[in-house]
């Protein structure tokens, strides 16, 4: 039986992260929120500069594996 991973896009800054959008549950279809990325980024300013986007592996229970945690924290120091 396949292993299927459950994927959320965070709007990662400086001192922070959250869902890009408010209420949006994980997915397993990661290609959905590439396309996501694409439209977040045409209406929200800033990308690189003051915030990123990011696609991040998670549990059954909504929450970032522990690699996505340190890449998480890794974005917000380049921030």
């Amino acid at each position: 039986m396949e292993d299927r991973q459950l994927y959320t896009l965070y709007c990662v800054t400086s001192n922070g992260h959250y869902t890009a959008i408010q209420g949006a549950r994980p997915t397993y279809d990661i290609q959905l929120l590439e396309r996501l990325v694409d439209i977040v980024e045409a209406v929200r300013p800033g990308r690189g500069q003051y915030y990123e986007l990011h696609i991040a592996r998670v549990t059954e229970d909504w929450t970032p594996t522990e690699a996505e945690w340190a890449e998480i924290k890794r974005i917000q120091r380049t921030l």
